[in-house]
């Protein structure tokens, strides 16, 4: 007996069990020296991501500053986005002029002087005369002879503007936009010319440019009635060149005139 107890291995120890695991085998045995086998068969969840909070929602805002408003000035405080004071209070209204004297330009806007006080409106420019229409109308003419239509084009419109019923320069400014073709502004002012023409004026010739602009529009029935019109004047009884240039061009609007009359009757037939 004392031989088999010699020979036999010595019993093991029981290992405390620590839990079920995966597997379903007993736990690790050694926890103070955390068994590597721990590790690999407990299964244990990845650490969670916290989630982000939203920093908090301000909640109203800083209180406004109570506006400064005046029943005529409106908002005070809306004058510094301009960068300039506020305007000057008066404290009493403005004494009225005298019984009879010259109105006072001074002031344009009575609701807006009882509380600002400012300068007069200033006049722009000058008051421009008859002479200064003429000195632009005999510098049109210049530019025209020398071939600058530009620059006649914009003297004439000056002097149309200082007097709307300058015949010559609208006149004038016709036989620029001939040169120009631009057929529908010489007709226009040419017309003008002739509708705002005095007693002594070239109105034979303005009514020979109309009805160059109209034989340009292909208006010949109207080209024709114009030119026997321009033939009666005695400005172009007197000119034998622009005679001549009526009959030229009463010509071709006649001749235009039939050849259109033809064609309209060959689409018929």
């Amino acid at each position: 007996m004392s031989e088999l107890e010699a020979t036999s291995p010595p019993p093991q120890q029981a290992q405390p069990d620590l839990g079920p695991r995966k597997d379903g085998a007993p736990g690790a045995t050694n926890k103070a020296l955390h068994d590597q086998r721990y590790y690999k068969d407990r299964v244990c969840d990845a650490p969670r991501k916290l989630a982000t909070v939203a920093p908090p929602k301000k909640i109203g805002g800083a209180p406004r500053p109570k506006k400064r408003l005046d029943p005529k000035l409106g908002d005070l405080d809306s004058y510094r986005v301009v960068a300039c004071d506020a305007p000057v209070r008066l404290d009493a209204a403005p004494e009225p002029p005298p019984r009879g004297a010259p109105p006072s330009h001074a002031v344009f806007d009575k609701r807006y002087s009882e509380t600002v006080v400012c300068d007069a409106p200033k006049k722009l420019g000058k008051d421009y005369g008859p002479a200064e229409g003429s000195f632009l109308r005999d510098r049109g003419s210049e530019a025209f002879r020398a071939g600058k239509l530009d620059d006649a084009e914009l003297a004439y419109l000056g002097a149309l503007k200082i007097d709307e019923d300058d015949a010559k320069a609208s006149g004038n400014l016709a036989a620029v936009y001939l040169k120009k073709k631009n057929w529908a502004q010489a007709f226009t002012y040419a017309a003008g010319a002739v509708r705002t023409a005095k007693p002594g004026d070239p109105v034979g010739k303005w009514n020979y440019r109309v009805a160059r602009a109209l034989f340009a529009l292909r208006q010949y029935d109207k080209c024709v009635l114009i030119l026997d019109r321009a033939v009666a004047c005695a400005d172009c009884r007197a000119d034998a060149k622009l005679l001549a240039d009526c009959l030229a061009t009463k010509k071709a609007a006649v001749a235009a005139q039939e050849r259109r009359r033809d064609q309209a009757l060959e689409k018929v037939m």
